[in-house]
């Protein structure tokens, strides 16, 4: 997915937005570049939530991001971008420098 300021709301899934920095408590693997994440590193956690046929929430497996994911989250989401879960975050922001190279985005 490339970057947008524009968020859809039709998908399977929506998840809550991290509030803070937590630690692993078991090794886990991250949602954005993949790379194994170890026991005792920092994270942030993402709650996945989906509606029954009854329109239900349904709360899922959670999702989580190492702790270099996370900071570039946390950046392109103040700077206003909607961000999808499995979208790579250094490829995003490798998308906004060129975007900001070229005066896409001033």
């Amino acid at each position: 997915m490339s970057l947008s300021c524009f968020c859809n709301d039709d998908y399977e899934f929506f998840y809550f937005p991290p509030m803070d920095y937590d630690t692993a408590d078991k090794h886990l693997k991250c949602c954005s570049c993949f790379n194994r994440i170890p026991a005792g590193a920092t994270i942030v956690t993402f709650e996945l939530v989906t509606y029954d046929d009854n329109g239900e929430e349904q709360y899922g497996e959670n999702e989580y991001m190492c702790e270099v994911c996370a900071d570039l989250y946390f950046s392109l989401e103040e700077l206003g971008f909607c961000i999808n879960l499995g979208d790579n975050m250094r490829e995003l922001v490798e998308e906004y420098a060129e975007m900001t190279k070229y005066g896409e985005i001033k």
